[in-house]
C-alpha cells in the first residue's frame, strides 16, 4: 500500500470536479485498512466514488476502499445468496 501526497482526487467523485487529498491511500485488504486505522485517527473513507461531490481539498488522508471480491453466505435448492464488496458486479 503506498501512500500519495497532494493526490488528485477528481476521478473519485461523481462530477469530476477537481479536488486533492493531503494524503492518499487506495486499500485493497482488510489487513491493509486495519493497519491505517491503527496508524492514523483522522481521515476520510471514500468508497467507489458515485453520488460523492467533492468541492473543495480534504486535508487528511483519504482511504479509498478497493477491496473487491463475492462472499458466498449460503445456498439452497432455489437461491444463492451472495455478498459483493463495493465495485463488484454480479453477472
Amino acid at each position: 500500500m503506498k501512500i500519495e501526497s497532494d493526490f488528485s482526487l477528481k476521478n473519485y467523485n461523481t462530477f469530476g470536479i477537481e479536488a486533492k487529498a493531503k494524503q492518499f491511500a487506495a486499500v485493497h485488504s482488510k489487513a491493509e485498512l486495519a493497519s491505517l486505522l491503527k496508524q492514523y485517527k483522522d481521515i476520510f473513507i471514500l468508497g467507489g466514488g458515485s453520488n460523492m461531490l467533492l468541492t473543495k481539498d480534504i486535508d487528511k488522508l483519504v482511504v479509498h476502499i478497493a477491496i473487491k471480491g463475492i462472499e458466498l453466505l449460503d445456498t439452497s435448492d432455489d437461491f444463492v445468496w451472495v455478498k459483493a464488496n463495493a465495485g463488484e458486479k454480479l453477472a
